[in-house]
């Protein structure tokens, strides 16, 4: 008893020592993936505080600011040096497509694609997202930065390898010039950022040198943004109409719906007038949704004038189209109308490119189950010519099999009302 009472006891001693020596491990490690986290932060502040940027070991906004300070303290009114302010043109389509591994993927190999462009001709700093910036101080006139502006354009229409993906990414650009443009750091981004926004309107892969009239453009664009949001609460908003012809026998198959803002102040604006600076702050939903509105209320009226086969046309942006209930909002006006959803065409832009594409498919898959059809812009087996401005034009068209036409020639953007006199017209050709 006793051997065995002495065994028992050194069994139990072992247990309870093995239980502490693994409790003793585990706190061990806990505290050492602790300790590597906090190392790992420690390191990321200390790069930020040495002006790196972590992602692509580039200078990052804070280095940059202090090359730019540094510079401009030592310049004078002689002294030339430009700013280039550089997005990547659809990087968040780009990243939303592959995902943010290979979006991450791919603005590190921006960075060297730029080092290989650039050399020794300029200082590269990256601020942040897909947003880089240059300072170029090797030049001493404008040519030289249009050298460097042109071997940049065309190194970026080269595409990325990515793994197994081919990318294609080029750039827009916007520069400003010192003294010419500014002579503090603030004024040269400004500037620089202005001009940024000039390439974009051009259509972007583009780089744009900051004018005086973009200052202007500038002053606009702010303005039209913050008298967006009080546009259809004042009834500003008008829905305009532009038939659509076919060919073969020029009657009117369809009507592309349109926007038109009457603003006391700004004046009569189109819809491709405001229409960026609309998605660019998220208004484009409120838009959208006013405009769909209207149409399924136009669709109704013309059905009862016995035009029920028209169809009418909507473009949609991916902000109103991803962000808002718009299955439910066109169900909802296709009841409260009593329409049928054959009626209702709504078109995308072919680079259509959501975040997920999966609530997409079942958005459009349910728009198709309830009858309305979808196109999307400058693609697809049915030709549609716009900015037909004349007979000579038309006849054209109609001779090279164009199946549609819409333009000047038939009928400018129309409100209800004018819709109503221009149905019933033929269209003769020559």
């Amino acid at each position: 008893r006793n051997v065995i009472s002495r065994f028992m006891h050194t069994y139990l001693v072992n247990e309870h020592l093995t239980e502490e020596y693994r409790k003793l491990n585990e706190m061990l490690e806990e505290k050492v993936i602790e300790r590597t986290e906090e190392l790992k932060l420690k390191n990321r502040e200390l790069k930020i505080l040495a002006g790196v940027d972590e992602l692509t070991g580039l200078p990052n906004r804070r280095q940059f600011t202090e090359k730019l300070e540094s510079i401009i303290h030592i310049s004078n009114d002689s002294t030339f040096f430009a700013l280039m302010f550089i997005d990547l043109d659809r990087f968040k389509s780009i990243n939303d497509w592959y995902g943010h591994e290979i979006g991450d993927r791919l603005l590190i190999s921006v960075a060297q694609r730029f080092g290989e462009v650039l050399g020794k001709d300029g200082f590269l700093a990256r601020l942040g997202g897909d947003e880089f910036v240059i300072l170029i101080d090797s030049v001493t006139d404008v040519s030289g930065v249009l050298e460097i502006s042109d071997r940049i354009l065309k190194a970026f229409r080269e595409p990325f390898y990515i793994g197994d993906s081919k990318i294609i990414s080029t750039v827009s650009a916007g520069v400003s010039l010192f003294p010419k443009n500014g002579k503090d750091s603030s004024s040269l981004l400004r500037a620089a950022d202005g001009a940024l926004y000039s390439s974009k309107e051009k259509g972007r892969d583009c780089i744009s040198l900051y004018t005086s009239s973009m200052k202007k453009k500038e002053k606009l664009r702010l303005e039209i943004e913050s008298r967006l949001y009080d546009s259809i609460r004042n009834n500003e908003m008008e829905m305009t109409l532009s038939p659509v012809v076919r060919s073969n026998d020029m009657s009117i198959s369809a009507l592309q719906a349109s926007v038109i803002w009457n603003n006391p102040v700004l004046g009569r604006m189109k819809q491709e007038d405001f229409s960026v600076i609309a998605e660019d702050s998220g208004f484009s939903i409120d838009i959208g949704r006013w405009l769909m509105h209207k149409a399924c209320s136009a669709i109704a009226e013309l059905a009862e004038l016995s035009y029920s086969d028209l169809r009418v046309f909507i473009p949609v942006s991916e902000r109103y189209f991803m962000g808002s209930n718009i299955v439910e909002e066109i169900r909802d006006n296709i009841i409260r109308y009593g329409i049928s959803g054959s009626n209702l065409e709504i078109e995308i832009t072919e680079n259509f490119y959501p975040k997920d594409r999966r609530i997409m498919m079942e958005k459009l898959s349910e728009l198709s189950r309830m009858g309305v059809r979808i196109s999307v812009k400058d693609f697809g087996k049915r030709i549609t010519a716009d900015g037909v401005s004349n007979a000579r034009q038309a006849q054209m068209l109609r001779q090279f099999g164009c199946d549609e036409m819409q333009g000047a020639f038939f009928a400018k953007p129309s409100s209800l009302e004018e819709i109503r006199e221009i149905l019933d017209k033929s269209y003769r050709l020559p």
